[in-house]
């Protein structure tokens, strides 16, 4: 952070409270343990999840893997990489972005509870379609494809009309492409007769994405 001590105090503040401060990751549990005992795999995730309800990605997401929990290492981390995209230059966003929905699809794979599984498949394809907003025309056309095919194979039940609206956002990026737009065909189909109540959706989910 600044190195002007009056225009950092506010953010030294909050990290003194934290157990940060200016000692870094190392003095994380200073105030806790003694010289003579190492920091346990139970004291750095009871300070992770402090980190973590200060929304402290970066630190958390260090305290996590100290902890040995990768799933929440993996899942702070893309929070991280979220906030960074949403103040990055726009040539940078759609990378980042990018990386974040990477992190919560790596998150998704370690977790054993389904529901929990799908949230995190679900907050990947949004972000995906976010890094769409910022992409070239061909790279945009990719995210939409794997954001769909997130919510059609990934998740359960499958969210068919949200996954439409991302196979259309593909097609629309790539206007020649027959096979984007035959896939999209295939899945109005589908969801036309699997949606149930969700059918009133579908006029809608015939435009590209702009939040699932």
């Amino acid at each position: 952070y600044d190195s002007s001590t009056e225009r950092r105090k506010p953010l030294f503040d909050l990290l003194s409270r934290a157990g940060v401060a200016e000692s870094g990751l190392e003095g994380l549990l200073s105030v806790s343990k003694t010289k003579s005992r190492k920091s346990s795999a139970e004291d750095w995730l009871r300070q992770a999840d402090n980190l973590e309800r200060n929304r402290l990605w970066a630190h958390a997401e260090k305290a996590f893997l100290k902890g040995g929990d990768e799933k929440r290492a993996l899942e702070a981390g893309g929070r991280r990489l979220c906030d960074e995209a949403a103040v990055a230059p726009k040539e940078a966003r759609s990378a980042a972005f990018h990386h974040a929905a990477i992190a919560f699809m790596l998150c998704a794979s370690r977790e054993p509870e389904e529901r929990a599984r799908g949230v995190s498949l679900v907050r990947a394809a949004r972000i995906w379609c976010a890094a769409a907003s910022f992409a070239s025309s061909s790279r945009a056309a990719g995210f939409y494809a794997r954001a769909g095919e997130v919510l059609r194979d990934g998740v359960d039940p499958p969210r068919l009309v949200d996954a439409l609206s991302c196979f259309v956002g593909a097609a629309e990026q790539t206007p020649k492409d027959k096979m984007a737009w035959a896939t999209a065909q295939g899945l109005a189909a589908r969801a036309l007769q699997d949606s149930g109540a969700d059918a009133e959706r579908l006029p809608a989910a015939l435009h590209p994405p702009s939040a699932l």
